[in-house]
């Protein structure tokens, strides 16, 4: 199921193994497993405020632990940047932030600390550095979702920074690795 999401890029088939997976699942062992994987499969889907509103219904159990509230506020970063709610956006910054402060072994390193960065340079309009930030985001350790969603916003503050041909290019990678993510077919 979040093999099929993270690395196959196919909604399709990671919604049917969901389905498989919660037809087995008898003693609902799997049900926090579904609440981070819904609200990834929600923003890949591109229902950003479906995605916002099942981080809201259930975050109590984001704050249950470190790594579960760095994936609350990390896809509330991608859904108000793809929302262009740029104010909201910079309102999560800081909750991520403090998180940057605990001690290795109290979170899990889910997540790029440059990437979070080169999204709040481009909130800030600061395109050159958002695109030197996302530069800066060690590839090798994403998985193909990641590197999509990585491409498209390092594409879009290369067009925000004046450079489309390379913007472009950026953009249309993101496409061609996440193949049924929103990102294919919402514009830049």
């Amino acid at each position: 199921m979040i093999y099929s999401l993270a690395m196959d890029c196919s909604i399709p088939q990671a919604e049917a193994l969901k389905q498989q997976l919660i037809e087995k699942d008898i003693f609902h062992g799997f049900r926090r497993s579904i609440y981070i994987f819904d609200a990834l499969l929600l923003l890949d889907k591109g229902d950003y405020q479906g995605c916002l509103n099942h981080l809201a219904a259930h975050e109590a159990f984001f704050r249950s632990t470190y790594d579960y509230l760095f994936i609350y506020y990390h896809t509330q970063l991608h859904c108000y940047y793809f929302l262009n709610q740029h104010e909201q956006a910079e309102q999560v910054l800081p909750a991520l932030l403090k998180l940057k402060q605990l001690k290795k072994k109290q979170l899990s390193g889910l997540y790029s600390w440059e990437e979070i960065e080169g999204i709040k340079f481009y909130l800030q309009g600061r395109n050159k550095k958002s695109v030197e930030a996302f530069e800066r985001v060690d590839t090798t350790l994403l998985n193909n979702r990641e590197q999509a969603y990585l491409f498209y916003m390092m594409g879009r503050s290369q067009l925000a920074a004046g450079h489309l041909a390379e913007g472009n290019r950026l953009i249309k990678e993101a496409r061609l690795i996440g193949t049924t993510l929103h990102i294919k077919t919402v514009g830049a």
